[in-house]
């Protein structure tokens, strides 16, 4: 039995110009009136609009996906490292152990930098520093430009977490050839440098796939987040609505617009927020979101590798 939500999202589907158009001109028509309430002052309208809890939900989820893109960009390095150095480790098990062992120790200055960022921000109140804040405010960047525009601009843009029968039993089928394809090249060819390779691509694959869904689910907060332009709130209200009917239709051209325009905006509020807006009271809960956004990256990183 479908649910009302995932039924308003097929209809949404099979008709999305109307519903975008009427998302838009009922948006227009609330701004215009909550423009004349405020006098037509746009900074008091925002001033009002926007809460800290608004402010508090949306900033840390986006710290919390820019904390998981150091370890993606970690795991893409590490797929290089072995596949460019899988001749020097073939047959030889120890080399690879030496290898896999070198490629651990940037983690532990990673795990290190994420439990200073949790004792500065739980138990000093500290925030991040100047360089801190821009470096992360560049992952937040990197974050829309990656998991966002690129995709979109693809067309490999996928958040929805509903998976058809046949993409579970491809899934499964793929799970078991890797399986056979790894006892192969280590029983038989002894190549350890690629299943290594392989093992790391496919954590940068399901870590990926886990920020794809993520930043489908965080369109609800962000739509909270514009209620001071309800054209862009109501788009990106529907858009997260269209999250429940993706596995029968994908997004269509007008909603890949409607995120690009999405994915360059909030970078650009963000920025803005952070750097001349006094968000004091908030910095140590994104600080700690940033923090754990590592950690579950991490843990996620220590299985696969327990695995291999």
């Amino acid at each position: 039995m479908t649910d009302p939500i995932t039924k308003l999202s097929i209809r949404i589907s099979d008709d999305q110009m109307l519903s975008y158009a009427l998302a838009l001109v009922v948006g227009i028509v609330a701004f215009l009136i909550l423009l004349y309430l405020t006098d037509w002052d746009i900074r008091l309208l925002v001033s009002i609009m926007i809460t800290n809890e608004l402010l508090l939900v949306s900033g840390s989820v986006m710290k919390f996906l820019s904390g998981t893109g150091i370890m993606l960009t970690y795991a893409f390095l590490c797929v290089l490292v072995f596949s460019g150095l899988s001749g020097w480790v073939k047959g030889n098990q120890g080399k690879a152990g030496i290898l896999k062992a070198a490629v651990t120790v940037p983690i532990i200055g990673v795990l290190a930098y994420a439990g200073t960022v949790f004792i500065r921000s739980l138990i000093y109140s500290e925030s991040l520093t100047q360089i801190e804040i821009l470096t992360s405010l560049a992952g937040v960047w990197l974050l829309f430009i990656f998991v966002y525009l690129l995709p979109l601009i693809e067309g490999k843009y996928d958040p929805s977490w509903r998976e058809t029968d046949s993409a579970r039993v491809r899934k499964t089928f793929d799970r078991w050839r890797f399986i056979a394809w790894r006892g192969y090249q280590s029983y038989f060819r002894r190549d350890y440098g690629r299943i290594y390779a392989q093992e790391f691509e496919r954590y940068r694959i399901q870590l990926d796939s886990i920020r794809a869904f993520l930043s489908g689910m965080i369109l609800l907060p962000l739509a909270m987040f514009f209620l001071p332009f309800p054209p862009l709130a109501l788009v990106t209200f529907v858009l997260w609505i269209r999250m429940f009917s993706l596995d029968r239709v994908g997004f269509g051209v007008i909603e890949r617009i409607f995120l690009i325009i999405i994915a360059m905006v909030v970078p650009l509020l963000f920025t803005y927020m952070f750097l001349l807006v006094d968000l004091s009271g908030l910095m140590p809960y994104f600080d700690v979101a940033y923090g754990v956004g590592i950690l579950v990256s991490i843990a996620a990183l220590g299985i696969i590798m327990l695995r291999a």
